[in-house]
């Protein structure tokens, strides 16, 4: 089963594109002046929030320089001041005894009743406090505490140490410290920090927002959540606060919510002064002010439609009105016209459609009168129509009859022309062959001749190789018998080298016989007697090579006979092929005169059989142009009485179109 999708079409009124049109034009730039305004507001709370903020962190830093930097130009006069090398050690205990820095440390401490405690330890590892009712633990070592660290690693400078809990006291203090003039201890005072953490309270950011405060060690000063002294976290915003002195920034608190930063750092401590607040604040504080704009744009929308609604009525009013008359014409009430009471578009279209009404009634009155005229001419001309099929119909008779017959004397003329074409192809296709016959024998005229050359200089080089194979039969039989003459004198130089060695065996036993005289001898004979045998050695060895060499002769000479009587034979058939060659050749050259004579009678004959064809086919040509031309008339003639027919049909249909329209147009009131 197919499923059809069928276009689901809205009728869209006028009424409805102009409610349209109108409310986008008043609600589009109302809902942007609003997002604009709402946008401004949140930029304005934004700055004034921040401006708020960023005071109070001002304030902030201002008062932790007021508390720290005046006990850091105390502390310069305090480290200046003290002696530490006057300071001994109370027995059995870690307290220090000087009444002179006693006596300081406590005028110091009754003049800065804020600070917590005044104090000097030493590098002995002993301490005096002021007050002095405030004691540490026996354990208590002042070289492991964090300030006196500080103050070592930088002699002569006033350090400000991490917040940390007093041993003496439990508080969160700071300690301000600096090395005395001799460098054998350290002075600090512990400042607390209960003041900046009351005012740090006291900053509000936002209705949610807070500050907190860290020191260069990343712990908290204070924090409203977290506890006093401890380690910061290790996450973006932290790490963002030590990157530069001051700035802002967003960041998702715990992987939730949206919160903004701003940050400055306080120059003599380092600590961070960190302000933070949930970004949504913002939207909340703007929150009336989008309110308000919604409740205006809601306000103008209420006014706006009333006022779109008297518009919309006045133009489609008069429109319906139109409407209602177009339908009236449309069933063919030509007498309706529209009342128009206004100038305005509405008012020219009304004027403009009764115009339309009225000449329309004239070209109906007028196509009534040209109706009548049609019906009375439509039934002249079926009449007429009628006469002049009849006698069309006649001469068509006649025509085809006429047609019929040169057809036949056509078909005639058709067939002697084929067999003159058939006679004609014949002779063309002899004549072709004389001439392929002709090219064949003079083609094989000039092979022969071809052949022959080739067969006389085989011949010559058969008459070549019968000298040069009787010439190597001599020299082959030469070398046989130069062989056997080698042969003879290796046989005498054989027999001499055997007398050698005999006459050599003698001459050692001679040499034997004299004794010591006969040695030198000796040796000669023995040498000689070496001698012999390798002459007689060579001289087998040679032997054995010339046997050899007159054996591959013998059947060499053997060979060469054979070689010399094939050529003697292939001389004798070269020269008997080069005989039939030449019968070959005068052959060819007496066949070809006579088929070249053959061939010119053939293409005279083709010429005038050629002649005939061509007259027989102008004859057919002009028979099947009669035949033609016949049946064109023929064809005419019947077209003109289809065509008579065909007026005939019309006029009648003409008539009953005329009577219709007739009755249509006396549906419309004028």
């Amino acid at each position: 089963m197919e499923k059809r999708k069928k276009k689901i079409k809205f009728k869209v009124t006028l009424k409805t594109k102009l409610w349209t049109a109108f409310l986008l034009i008043l609600i589009a730039p109302a809902v942007i002046v609003g997002a604009f305004a709402f946008k401004f507001s949140k930029d304005v709370v934004r700055d004034d929030i921040w401006q708020a903020a960023t005071f109070s962190v001002d304030t902030l830093n201002e008062t932790i320089n007021k508390i720290i930097e005046p006990k850091m130009k105390d502390i310069e006069l305090l480290s200046e001041s003290i002696d530490s090398s006057n300071i001994t050690t109370q027995a059995n205990s870690n307290i220090g005894v000087s009444a002179d820095v006693s006596n300081q440390l406590n005028t110091y401490k009754d003049i800065h009743e804020e600070l917590e405690l005044a104090f000097i330890g030493t590098e002995n590892g002993v301490y005096i406090n002021s007050p002095a009712s405030t004691a540490n633990p026996p354990d208590y070592d002042p070289r492991t505490r964090d300030w006196y660290k500080k103050a070592m690693e930088n002699k002569g400078q006033a350090v400000v140490s991490s917040p940390y809990v007093s041993a003496a006291t439990g508080n969160l203090v700071v300690t301000v410290s600096k090395t005395t003039k001799d460098g054998q201890g350290v002075v600090g005072v512990n400042v607390s920090l209960e003041e900046v953490k009351k005012i740090t309270e006291d900053i509000k950011i936002g209705d949610e927002g807070y500050i907190y405060i860290l020191d260069a060690d990343r712990k908290f000063v204070y924090h409203p959540e977290k506890e006093l002294g401890s380690l910061a976290p290790d996450n973006i915003q932290n790490n963002n606060l030590y990157n530069s002195d001051s700035g802002t920034f967003s960041y998702i608190h715990e992987g939730k919510d949206s919160k903004d930063m701003f940050f400055a750092t306080n120059e003599l401590t380092g600590w961070k002064l960190a302000g933070t607040m949930y970004t949504n604040e913002i939207d909340k504080a703007a929150m009336p002010v989008l309110i308000n704009t919604i409740i205006v744009i809601v306000a103008s929308i209420l006014v706006g439609s009333i006022l779109i609604t008297f518009v919309i009525r006045s133009i489609t009013k008069p429109i319906n009105s139109l409407i209602r008359s177009s339908n009236k014409i449309a069933d063919g009430d030509f007498t309706e016209k529209i009342i128009v009471k206004s100038d305005d578009e509405i008012g020219q279209l009304g004027n403009s459609f009764n115009g339309m009404v009225n000449t329309l009634s004239g070209i109906i009155k007028t196509l009534k009168q040209t109706i009548d005229h049609l019906a009375s001419s439509s039934e002249e001309l079926t009449a007429s129509s009628s006469q002049t099929s009849h006698a069309t119909e006649q001469v068509s008779t006649a025509i085809q009859d006429i047609a019929s017959g040169v057809e036949k004397s056509t078909e005639h003329l058709e067939e002697n022309e084929k067999s003159l074409e058939k006679v004609l192809g014949g002779i063309s296709g002899i004549s072709v062959k004389s001439k392929e016959v002709t090219d064949l024998a003079r083609e094989s005229s000039k092979e022969a001749e071809v052949g022959r050359e080739s067969v006389e200089d085989n011949l010559n080089q058969m008459k070549y190789i019968h000298e040069s194979v009787g010439k190597s039969n001599e020299v082959i039989q030469s070398l046989s018998t130069r062989s056997k003459e080698i042969g003879e004198i290796l046989n005498v130089i054989s027999g001499i080298a055997d007398q050698t060695n005999l006459l050599a065996l003698n001459a050692a036993i001679e040499a034997a016989r004299a004794g010591e005289h006969g040695k030198g001898f000796a040796v000669v004979a023995d040498e000689v007697r070496k001698l012999a045998e390798q002459s007689q050695s060579s001289t087998q060895l040679i032997g054995e090579i010339i046997a050899s060499i007159q054996k591959d002769t013998e059947v060499s000479v053997k060979m060469m006979g054979e070689v010399l009587e094939n050529a003697n034979t292939g001389v004798t058939v070269t020269e008997a092929t080069s005989e039939r060659f030449i019968k070959i050749i005068e052959n060819s050259r007496n066949i070809t005169p006579q088929i070249e004579e053959m061939t010119n009678t053939l293409e005279t004959i083709y010429e005038y059989v050629e002649e005939v064809v061509s007259k027989a086919k102008n004859i057919t040509e002009i028979s099947q142009e009669n035949a033609a031309t016949s049946e064109e008339v023929a064809a005419s003639t019947e077209e003109q009485l289809a065509s008579m027919e065909e007026i005939n049909s019309s006029a009648k249909s003409l008539a009953n179109l005329a009577e219709d329209l007739k009755n249509h147009v006396n549906q419309f009131k004028i």
